[in-house]
């Protein structure tokens, strides 16, 4: 189990979790920690809220399973640019501030890419805050399958 702030400020420089975590609602686990640059949770579960908020060297995120992001999950991630979304149904952003003063809200330039399951490029489009920030030209979704990503999380663990 990981409990909410667990690993707030920590200098933490990557994370792999390969357990569903039990709690439904985490808040704050890695809030602030300026030296993470991915997180890989393949199995994670529940709503993530501050989950990642002010993780300024974030540059990649690799989710497994159905999440919701929340709150502000990934506020003032500005460096935040590749997102890996593996669930074969789509994951709900809650609301646009959850990636507040990030690539994907266009604060931050450069845009981000989003991989996600072929079959839901067209649905991620068209549904709910994926759609205003792909609307926005701030985030291009690209198929997972073909991608480097295909067989291998984003910390190089292969997809099992």
């Amino acid at each position: 189990m990981v409990n909410s702030e667990a690993f707030e400020h920590s200098q933490v420089t990557s994370v792999y979790l390969p357990l569903a975590n039990p709690v439904e609602e985490t808040i704050g686990v890695f809030d602030q920690c300026s030296s993470l640059a991915s997180i890989t949770l393949p199995s994670w579960s529940g709503r993530m809220t501050t989950m990642f908020s002010r993780c300024t060297n974030l540059t990649i995120a690799d989710f497994g399973s159905t999440v919701v992001i929340g709150g502000t999950c990934f506020r003032d991630c500005s460096s935040l640019e590749t997102i890996i979304l593996r669930s074969n149904t789509v994951i709900t952003v809650a609301n646009a501030y959850a990636f507040l003063n990030t690539r994907i809200d266009g604060f931050e330039s450069g845009g981000a890419t989003i991989y996600v399951p072929s079959n839901l490029i067209d649905t991620y489009k068209t549904t709910n805050i994926w759609k205003s920030f792909y609307d926005s030209g701030y985030i291009s979704f690209v198929s997972i399958e073909g991608s480097q990503y295909e067989n291998y999380y984003a910390d190089g663990t292969p997809v099992t």
